[in-house]
C-alpha cells in the first residue's frame, strides 16, 4: 500500500518509522468527535448565512447596475519595485470560491505584469468566469492583464458583498452569455457593467460580511480537524497492519514471527 511501509523485520526501537504512537488510539477517537462537532457547527453557520442573505435580497427595494457602485481600475506601472510594490497576482493565485487572496508571487522573481491594484480592491479573473475566481486583495501589488480590478463605492457597496455577487449563479450565467471565445472564454468590463442586482443597506452588508467570516473560520477549523483525523486514521491502519507481527512500542522488546 502506498501509505503504509512494507512489512519487514524491524527492531521495535524503530517502530516510530510507522508514524504511530501509543496514544494515537484515544486521539483518533477524540478527533473523530471533533470532526462531527465542527461539521455540525459549519452546517449551522452556512444555514444561518443563507437565511440572512435570502432575507436581505427579499427586503431590498434598491436595484443597481454594476457600474452604479463599481469602478474598474486601470492604472499601470512600469517599475513596480520602485513604487514599493512587492507582490504580483496571476490567475493561478486566485482560488475558486474564496473571498480573499492568500497566494501571490514575488515581483523580485520577475514578472511582466503592469496593472496595479490596491488593498481592499476586488480582483476578478476574465477567463472562465464559471470557476468563480473573484477575491479581495488585502495588499497592494500588480496583476495579470487577464484580471479585472474593481473599486467599490465605499458609501454603498462593501468588497465582501461584491465578491458574493461575482460568485453568484446569476452573475455567472450573465457573464457566460457575454463571454467571447470557446476554449477560454473571456469577459470585458463592457460586457458586465450593466449586470443588475439588489443592493441591501451597508448595515445589512456588514452583518452578512461578519457572518460570512464566521462561516469561513468554522470551515478552516473543520478542515484542520479532518486533517488530524486522517492522520490518526492512517496511524490506526499502520498499527493494525503491523499487528501481523508482534511488536512492542518504541523501546520495548520484540518477538519475530517470521514476517519479512
Amino acid at each position: 500500500m502506498a501509505i503504509l511501509p512494507l512489512l519487514r523485520h524491524t527492531p521495535s526501537r524503530k517502530y516510530s518509522e510507522y508514524l504511530a504512537e501509543p496514544g494515537d488510539a484515544p486521539k483518533w477517537g477524540h478527533e473523530s468527535s471533533v470532526v462531527q462537532t465542527k461539521y455540525a457547527e459549519c452546517a449551522e453557520g452556512i444555514k444561518g448565512f443563507q437565511s440572512l442573505l435570502k432575507a436581505s435580497q427579499e427586503s431590498s427595494q434598491i436595484v443597481v447596475e454594476m457600474s452604479d457602485v463599481v469602478n474598474m481600475a486601470t492604472r499601470t506601472v512600469s517599475n513596480p519595485s520602485e513604487k514599493g510594490l512587492q507582490r504580483y497576482v496571476g490567475l493561478e493565485h486566485i482560488q475558486p470560491n474564496t473571498i480573499r487572496i492568500t497566494e501571490w508571487g514575488d515581483i523580485q522573481d520577475g514578472t511582466s505584469f503592469t496593472k496595479c491594484f490596491s488593498e481592499g480592491q476586488v480582483l476578478l479573473s476574465r477567463r472562465r468566469v464559471y470557476l468563480r475566481k473573484a477575491a479581495i486583495a488585502d495588499f497592494s501589488g500588480i496583476c495579470s492583464g487577464d484580471i479585472l480590478v474593481f473599486e467599490c463605492d465605499p458609501q454603498r457597496l462593501l468588497p465582501e458583498y461584491l465578491v458574493l455577487i461575482l460568485h453568484s449563479d446569476g452573475f455567472i450565467g450573465y457573464s457566460l452569455e457575454k463571454a467571447a471565445g470557446s476554449l477560454s472564454p473571456r469577459i470585458k468590463w463592457q460586457d458586465i457593467k450593466k449586470f443588475s442586482f439588489r443592493l441591501p443597506s451597508i448595515t445589512v452588508q456588514r452583518r452578512l460580511s461578519s457572518q460570512l467570516e464566521d462561516v469561513l473560520r468554522l470551515h478552516q477549523e473543520l478542515k484542520r480537524a479532518l486533517e488530524n483525523s486522517i492522520r490518526y486514521t492512517i496511524s490506526m491502519q499502520q498499527i493494525c497492519t503491523t499487528s501481523l507481527v508482534t511488536l512492542q512500542w518504541a523501546g520495548g522488546s520484540e518477538t519475530d514471527h517470521g514476517v519479512h
